[in-house]
């Protein structure tokens, strides 16, 4: 059944990515004339999907950050503030990741399993080729060292430009599991998780949604 979602949410990335508008009466007006937009969904191992991404580290911080009051006094914009403080206390931390079976090691600030390519109507890039409707999801470890490390990347991420850099480190896959210490902050689609373990896998054209036409 196709989903048509009128946004009531603080950030709204997914009404954001389909092209929904952030009222509910241009939402309404603008699924009237609606296309479907099938997208895969990623599946956890205690049952939950998420459509957008998941999360250790900064981007967990972030929300666990951003307190209902500020959320409702400034909106998105508590996001903000929230990653600004949680980037400047941010300790990098060691993740064991697998995806399909081959394991790989790293310290990083922020891992992520994305499904889509950007959030923020398209305007800040998650990694390089990430797509909803490939079948596969995507890893994404990004290890900054110290704070113009972590500027650069996101300016990076801003242009949506990833020149081969080490200090980023991506992976395709249909299985992915992101294993971090205890403690560390975790959150799918913005809901923070109990536990720092990742592991999700892709079902493909799981979801029809409806969004506005062009």
């Amino acid at each position: 059944v196709p989903i048509g979602i009128l946004p009531g949410g603080t950030g709204n990335q997914l009404a954001r990515h389909l092209g929904i508008p952030l009222n509910v009466s241009g939402a309404v007006g603008g699924l009237a004339r609606a296309r479907r937009v099938t997208i895969d969904l990623a599946r956890m191992d205690d049952g939950r999907f998420f459509s957008l991404a998941a999360g250790l580290g900064l981007d967990a911080a972030m929300i666990a950050g951003a307190s209902p009051a500020a959320k409702r006094r400034y909106g998105v914009g508590a996001y903000v503030l929230s990653a600004a403080r949680a980037a400047m206390a941010a300790r990098p931390f060691p993740v064991r990741v697998a995806v399909d079976g081959c394991e790989e090691t790293r310290e990083v600030s922020l891992a992520m399993i994305a499904n889509v390519g950007a959030v923020m109507s398209g305007r800040f890039r998650l990694g390089p080729g990430v797509r909803p409707d490939d079948g596969l999801l995507d890893v994404c470890l990004l290890s900054p060292e110290g704070v113009g490390d972590a500027l650069l990347l996101a300016s990076r991420m801003l242009r949506g430009r990833f020149p081969l850099d080490r200090r980023l480190w991506t992976a395709r896959g249909r299985c992915i599991r992101i294993e971090a210490p205890a403690g560390t902050p975790a959150e799918a689609d913005g809901e923070l998780l109990a536990r720092p373990i990742l592991s999700a896998e892709v079902v493909p054209a799981a979801a029809v949604f409806l969004a506005p036409r062009p």
